[in-house]
């Protein structure tokens, strides 16, 4: 019976052993088929995506060459456009041009047929006029052809050798030898002649006087009197185109006036000559001080704000052009001290500021006597008086505000600051780690700064408030600024239902980064893109961990996605890194991201770099 026991145990033994090897198999088949399927899933994966990167890329050719058919159907009817208004415009200047010459040829001819008549005419009229006047002066001042001899008491033998020199008798100064000083006196015209009303002196006033000859260059007398030997600048009758005797004066009858000026007025012109030399080279200098202020302005326009500040202290011509507006439009203060009085002096010169970065920025030093509660609470928005005048002397002209790591010296009443003065800002950066943006800071920013598109307010880490910057903080981003294109935030107190509202109410966000928050799983990534981030290009996690299987949900998920950067240390996992343990953890999570790069779609896709 034992037997009989042992034999039926042992049946039963082979047939379990034997149901046991058919288990076995067909386990190893199920596994070669789930290897299979598996395999077969991948091609799958990666054939649609392939599929969606060719139709990708096939949907933007077509766009783009719509979008070059419509530009050149613009440009071919704007060129039309402009060829006929050309046309227009060159066919009615040709009109006008040809009616204006016609006008001009019947102006000429009229104009040339009556200058023969007025040329007659005035020389008549002139000559006559001049006979008149000498008959006129010879009976007021009647001559009896005596001599009278003029005995001066400051004559000289100076003056008596420039009266030999000179021709006919003539003193230097116009008047002749043989007339009294009275008569001189009497001539009413006071240019040194005497007889006539046209100051020229005639026949008959003086009949017994020898005529001047015509002066010629070499003429003593003028070396003598200093003149100058041009023939442009004499005072004689040869620059109305006659002399001095009557034939002469009746056939110049062209000449219209006659002018009764000095005849020796060179003094006067080399006045003029040296006042317009001196105005020249005033100009001159005035040319060349621009020239040097310009290339001054040029080279300093490359200088930083220090820079600036230095070059104000040379001289007073670098302080005039340091302290123009132009060369104030950009601003950067980093790792300094600087005080509230400071920003007030450079906000007179700051009128057209535009970038303003203010970064790790330090507090004056602590004095004797002076606890660290006592100094912390005066130093504490101490730069914001400063921050005050210099933002409303820009008069909303500026455009990015950036502070990072200024400590207490500037809190968030910043951004409020810029809310109030800064209506037209689009660049907003602020990161602080003893008093980050809260709520209330951020609703004032929307109300007051509405054309933000670019917004940076994750607080930096280790932080004194961690949880002020939470999801009501991303809502209130979301509501204020629907319109924005570039965001980065971060904190411990951030989760999916903060990041979802952004993607649901910022349609245009282009650029998301994410900086110091809890690692980001597959579940996470699927609540942020279940409303939106479909036109989302730049996703960048900055020391926020993140798994394999989210960054594969990114990818599916956001079709227009052209790089995701991540940067990682080794205390965003662990928080013992010196363990050895620990460290091979780590290598082995930064070896399965990288091994996202042979995948389709990641190989220019995904950038990783690690800290250890």
């Amino acid at each position: 019976q034992m037997q009989e026991d042992l034999k039926r145990k042992d049946s039963l033994l082979e047939k379990a052993s034997e149901e046991l090897q058919k288990m076995t198999l067909e386990r190893r088949k199920l596994q070669s088929d789930l290897s299979e399927m598996k395999k077969q899933m991948d091609g799958n994966v990666e054939a649609v995506t392939s599929l969606k990167e060719a139709l990708q890329k096939k949907e933007n050719e077509l766009e783009h060459s719509k979008r070059s058919t419509d530009q050149m159907e613009d440009f071919i009817q704007m060129a039309t456009q402009q060829e006929t208004e050309a046309k227009d415009k060159l066919r009615n200047f040709i009109e006008a041009l040809t009616s204006r010459t016609e006008r001009a040829e019947k102006e000429v001819e009229f104009y040339r047929s009556q200058s023969s008549l007025v040329s007659l005419n005035s020389a008549v009229s002139c000559t006559t006029s001049l006979r008149k006047a000498s008959y006129s002066n010879e009976e007021r001042y009647p001559t009896n052809g005596m001599a009278y001899p003029v005995t001066t008491p400051t004559a000289t033998p100076l003056n008596a050798r420039r009266m030999q020199n000179s021709p006919s008798g003539y003193h230097g100064n116009g008047i002749s030898p043989n007339v009294t000083p009275n008569m001189a006196r009497r001539n009413p015209y006071g240019n040194g002649y005497y007889g006539n009303s046209s100051g020229f002196p005639s026949p008959q006033s003086t009949p017994n006087a020898v005529r001047r000859p015509q002066f010629t260059d070499e003429d003593s007398y003028f070396e003598d009197m200093g003149y100058p030997q041009n023939r442009s600048k004499r005072p004689s009758m040869e620059r109305f185109g006659g002399s001095f005797d009557d034939e002469t004066l009746t056939e110049t009858g062209s000449i219209t006036t006659v002018t009764t000026e000095s005849a020796f007025d060179d003094d006067d012109m080399f006045m003029s000559r040296r006042s317009s030399r001196k105005r020249s080279r005033k100009r001159q200098q005035a040319e060349l001080v621009r020239r040097r202020q310009d290339a001054l302005s040029l080279a300093f326009s490359y200088l930083d704000t220090k820079s600036l500040c230095v070059c104000s202290m040379v001289c007073r011509e670098w302080t005039l052009i340091s302290r123009q507006p132009a060369l104030w439009r950009q601003v950067h203060l980093e790792r300094t001290r600087v005080g509230s009085k400071f920003l007030q002096t450079i906000a007179r010169w700051c009128t057209e500021l535009q970038v303003l970065t203010l970064q790790n920025l330090r507090p004056r030093k602590r004095r004797d006597g002076e606890n660290k509660k006592e100094y912390f609470h005066k130093t504490r928005g101490s730069l914001e008086p400063g921050l005050e005048r210099l933002l409303s002397a820009t008069k909303q002209n500026l455009l990015s505000l950036r502070i990072s790591n200024c400590g207490n010296v500037l809190t968030d009443r910043a951004l409020w600051l810029a809310s109030c003065h800064c209506r037209l800002v689009r660049d907003v950066m602020y990161k602080s780690e003893s008093d980050p943006v809260g709520q209330e800071v951020i609703w004032a920013l929307g109300a007051g700064c509405r054309e933000i598109t670019s917004l940076s307010l994750a607080p930096m880490f280790p932080c004194q408030q961690p949880q002020r910057f939470n999801d009501r903080c991303l809502q209130m981003i979301g509501q204020c600024w629907p319109m924005m294109q570039q965001l980065t935030v971060g904190g411990v107190a951030i989760t999916e239902k903060g990041l979802s509202t952004i993607g649901h109410n910022s349609p245009r966000l282009q650029v998301l980064e994410l900086d110091h928050m809890l690692e980001i799983t597959e579940a996470f990534a699927v609540e942020m893109c279940r409303n939106g981030l479909k036109g989302l290009r730049v996703l960048e996690f900055s020391f926020t961990p993140v798994t394999p299987q989210a960054l594969l949900h990114f990818n599916s998920c956001c079709p227009n996605l052209r790089a995701i950067n991540i940067h990682i240390s080794i205390s965003d996992y662990f928080e013992d890194v010196e363990n050895e343990d620990v460290q091979e953890l780590y290598k082995d999570v930064v070896v399965k991201l990288k091994q996202l790069k042979k995948r389709p779609g990641f190989a220019g896709l995904l950038h990783i770099k690690s800290d250890y």
